[in-house]
């Protein structure tokens, strides 16, 4: 294998599937399923200074977060931006508060486009509860959709819309923590919200702004890639990455069976 591959973050572009299951296998390593420890891992075999994982791919990696992001943001100061279409004011929600908002932790699994999935324990709080504490009446915009926003780099914004009803009813989380460490910049930092029952890429990284919105447009990736709008897992076999193995994964949403 050709590790200085995975070095090249300005130009770091897999094409190869088997390539990448043998990559994310590799990154999984001895000490568990956090990138923290797989980046350990991996720097060890290597020998060099790992500057990101493989946990998404067909992605230039440096695309969705800036070098030293996280030194660039004050986090006393941060909060998520929400845009709904019946109140006057954008609303603002610092770190501490949504932090502090019933949060959980769950082991569950996502599902990468590009054929390998993964379980992890997530730390953060069901979109449901965040909407509670906001007095947001969720039930009046089920016929709406959530645009994400990220925080934008130098190559531009990144963005994606769910339906606001499916993320509900499939527990989508914000997520702000991975096996008990916060988010890394490629894991998407400080914060993303994940919908489990899609594929991995409708979920944007270092999430900044959401919005209710009637449309449901086409995302960076739909755009980049041509990916599906909708984002629904496809029936096929994936690579297993925690289980070592080919499952196939039957499509009907988020993977619970294993």
């Amino acid at each position: 294998m050709n590790y200085d591959m995975i070095l090249n973050t300005d130009n770091f572009w897999i094409k190869s599937l088997l390539k990448i299951s043998s990559i994310a296998t590799l990154t999984l390593g001895p000490e568990g399923t956090s990138s923290q420890s797989a980046a350990k891992y991996l720097t060890s075999l290597i020998g060099k200074p790992l500057d990101t994982l493989l946990f998404d791919t067909f992605e230039y990696v440096n695309q969705e977060g800036p070098s030293g992001l996280d030194d660039s943001i004050d986090m006393e100061k941060w909060a998520i931006k929400i845009f709904s279409p019946h109140e006057s004011m954008l609303i603002l929600v610092t770190f501490k508060d949504l932090k502090n908002i019933s949060p959980i932790t769950e082991s569950r699994r996502v599902v990468c486009v590009c054929n390998w999935s993964i379980r992890i324990n997530w730390t953060g709080v069901l979109l449901e509860y965040l909407f509670n504490f906001l007095g947001i009446n969720h039930e009046k915009y089920l016929s709406y959709n959530l645009k994400q926003i990220s925080f934008g780099t130098s190559k531009g914004e990144y963005d994606s819309t769910i339906s606001l009803n499916k993320a509900l009813k499939n527990r989508a989380m914000i997520i702000w923590a991975v096996d008990g460490f916060p988010l890394s910049l490629e894991e998407g930092y400080p914060i993303r919200l994940i919908d489990f029952s899609l594929h991995w890429y409708k979920d944007v990284k270092c999430l900044s702004e959401l919005y209710f919105t009637d449309k449901f447009e086409q995302g960076f990736w739909e755009s980049k890639a041509g990916y599906c709008k909708e984002g629904k897992i496809k029936a096929k076999p994936y690579r297993i990455v925690d289980l070592q193995e080919h499952l196939f994964i039957n499509g009907s949403g988020e993977v619970t069976d294993f």
